[in-house]
Formats: C-alpha cells, structure tokens, sequence
C-alpha cells in the first residue's frame, strides 16, 4: 500500500519583494553597502544599465551567446541570442534593447512581458541605443565601408540609417570613427562620443581620440579632438547629458589617467583630469546637480564625484573589486559591475528580492505529483507505507533567496535534513 505525503513544507524566504526607496543621493564620503549578486550561472559579461521614473533599475548582459535581462532583483530573462547588448527605458518603463548578431545591428523591446521579433537594423560592429521623450528609439552604430574605413550612423526607429561620419583616406591620413555612445537630450536632439583614429603609418604621429558629434548645436556639430593617446574603448555609459543638455564624456587617456569633459550645445568644452594614473573602464551618470564616475582602479571598482570647476571629490569610494562598472543614478546611486564571471550590483539603498520561484524540486524516494513546474506551489509524494521520512532538495531561481523546509534553513540545491 502506498501513501501520499503533502508537500506543504517548503518555502522560499525573500529579503522581500519590492524596494525601500530612500530619499538621499550618494554622498561622497559614503560607501555602496548594499552588494547583489545578478546572475548566478555561466559567464556573464558586458552589462550595460538604466533606470526608469519610479526608481526600478534594470540590467542586460551577454552570458554563452544569449542575452539575458532583469529588472531590480527580479527573474531573470532571456531577450535573444547575440552579443554586446545595451539598454535604455523609455519614459513609460519599456526597456529597448540593441545588440549584435551575424554581423547586424539587431533590435527588441519588452512589450506586456514578452520581448518582440529580433528586428535587424542594419550592418554593424557596435551599437548603443537611447530613447527621446516621445519614446523614439535611436541606435548609434559603426560599420565597415566598402572600402575598409569604419563609419558612424545613427538609426531612428529602425529606419535606415543617416551617415554621420565617414571614415576615409584623407591624404596620408587614414580616418576611423569607431565605438559610437548615444544620449538624447531633453530636446530629443542626439550627442554620439566616438573614438577617432588618424593612422598615418608613424608611431610619433599616429593618434586615437575622443570625438563628440550633436545636432543640438547647429545641426551637425563635431567637437574638436578630445583626448589625445586615448586608450581602450569608451563603455556604452561613459556618456551622460544634464539638465541643461550638456554632454559629459569620460574617458582613459595618457596612460591610464580619467579625463571627464563637458561640450556644451554652443559647441565649447572644458576638459579636467578626474584621476591622475592607475584609471580605466571610465563610466559616468547625472541626476540633477551630481555627476558620479566609476572607473577600475587596480583591480577594484571607484566611484567620486564632479564638483565642477575641474574639482573633484578625493579620497575615491571604494565600491567592490571587479571591472566593467556601470553607473546608474537617480535617488539612489547603482553600480552594476563584472566579478569572477557573474554580474553583481552595488547600492546604497536595499533592493529586495522580487523572485519567489525554484528552478527544480527532488524528493528522495517517491514520485512527485504533479511533476515540478516554476508556477505550482503545492505537491504530494507518493510513497511505500515502509517510508517514514523523506527529504527535499529545492534550488532556487535566485541565488541569493533564502530557502526553509519545516522552518529550517536549506541552502539552494541541498536535501533538507
């Protein structure tokens, strides 16, 4: 004879499942105490970041060719397949996503949970995407002419997209704008950072630099050459406008020195150096009057703030050891970064866990009914009359949730005891 058990015994244990939302913004001399790990399988790479109006934040990041997607501390979500992703929430907290896949610009959104078609928006190597206050979509991207200079286009709604700047051989000077960032001010008028690459054959001459390029000023302003000997690339948030839409561009030049420069609509700029030495992975953000910078610094992720006047603050926060730091900020500061192959997150808020679900539910002797599924709460184990005592084994979604069994503490993956 054979008798049932229910399994009523089990429960997932959340921080919670929403925010705290606090009032104040990052004061310099403070810490992001709050640390969470995002992802918890694979190697996750890239995250690019936003925020929406009522403070939720959200994340993309590439893990074994797949995009995946959370917002807050929520379930985790798989947009497509491709590489390189960058994110921005439209006003009406829609997140846009802009990747790469097959040698394309590729393009989806998230609309009633579900993220739409892959929509292929042209050739390309790099795209960043930003939306304006009517919820248009822009993506920025760079792509390879016909004769093997590297060009920057912009694409409004997925339409075809208009050649902003032309790589070409111009005498002995061969030009390359690469690594197109994209902001779009309060005017929906667009600010694309570039790198500029004048390659002339000379170690003495040859030269990369920062360029930015707006419609804001008089239809098609470029500034003049920013940062000369810039190294790397510059991150899809090294970029950021204020409210008097001015574009603030940070980037690593002069052997790992952060320089931060702000080129204003009348296409002037100032240029000030944020750290002297030890600097890469530059990224910055604006909410109303702070200007926060994350950068690595040794292995570990910094944050300070501009003061303006060329002043910023000292000493630097230490955030967390990591790299590829991504700033968002709005009532409270965010810091999404990479470490040890899984994206983290750190705040100076508390964000709760939103994901109430398991990936799996075992039982030691038994047959389980119905079989698990992530929506179903409650099951019985059917069991000999012989069997006195069984053990679960629940893995959770999030693996920063706490589980219990009969109100005691199981760790993610184990039996109960």
């Amino acid at each position: 004879m054979n008798k049932k058990i229910l399994l009523a015994i089990l429960t997932l244990s959340l921080i919670g499942c929403g925010f705290l939302f606090g009032s104040s913004v990052l004061a310099a001399v403070s810490p992001l105490p709050n640390i969470y790990q995002i992802s918890s399988t694979g190697t996750n790479t890239n995250p690019d970041a936003d925020i929406d109006a009522s403070g939720n934040v959200y994340v993309v990041y590439e893990r074994g060719g797949s995009i995946f997607y959370k917002m807050n501390r929520g379930i985790e979500q798989l947009v497509a397949t491709g590489t390189n992703p960058d994110l921005a929430v439209d006003s009406a907290g829609i997140a846009h996503v802009a990747y790469l896949s097959g040698g394309n610009v590729m393009y989806t959104k998230l609309t009633g949970g579900t993220w739409t078609a892959p929509v292929t928006v042209a050739s390309g190597n790099y795209a960043t995407i930003d939306t304006d206050s009517s919820n248009n979509y822009y993506i920025a991207y760079s792509v390879l002419d016909t004769n093997g200079y590297s060009d920057i286009y912009y694409s409004l709604d997925g339409t075809a997209g208009t050649l902003l700047l032309d790589g070409m051989k111009d005498g002995i000077i061969d030009k390359n704008y690469t690594n197109p960032v994209i902001k779009i001010d309060g005017n929906n008028n667009y600010h694309i950072a570039c790198l500029y690459t004048a390659y002339v054959g000379d170690p003495l001459t040859d030269a990369q630099y920062v360029k930015v390029i707006t419609n804001a000023a008089d239809g098609n302003s470029k500034s003049g050459n920013l940062g000369y000997d810039t190294t790397g690339i510059l991150s899809p948030n090294s970029l950021a406008i204020d409210n008097s839409n001015n574009a603030y561009v940070v980037y690593v030049a002069n052997v790992q020195h952060v320089y931060r420069a702000i080129i204003t609509t009348t296409d002037s700029w100032d240029e000030a150096e944020a750290v002297k030495g030890g600097g890469s992975d530059a990224t910055v953000a604006i909410n109303g009057s702070t200007i926060g910078i994350t950068y690595v610094s040794s292995g570990n992720i910094r944050y300070k703030e501009d003061l303006g006047g060329g002043s910023f603050t000292t000493p630097s926060i230490l955030v967390a050891a990591g790299s590829n730091p991504v700033l968002v900020l709005g009532n409270n500061s965010y810091d999404y970064y990479v470490n040890s192959g899984n994206i983290y997150l750190a705040s100076d808020q508390a964000i709760l866990i939103s994901d109430a679900t398991l990936s799996n539910l075992a039982i030691s002797a038994g047959t389980l009914t119905p079989a698990f599924a992530l929506s179903t709460t409650s099951y019985t184990d059917s069991v000999s009359n012989g069997t006195s005592s069984i053990t679960v084994t629940p893995t959770a979604n999030d693996a920063t949730a706490t589980i219990t069994v009969n109100t005691v503490p199981v760790a993610s993956g184990s039996a109960s005891g």
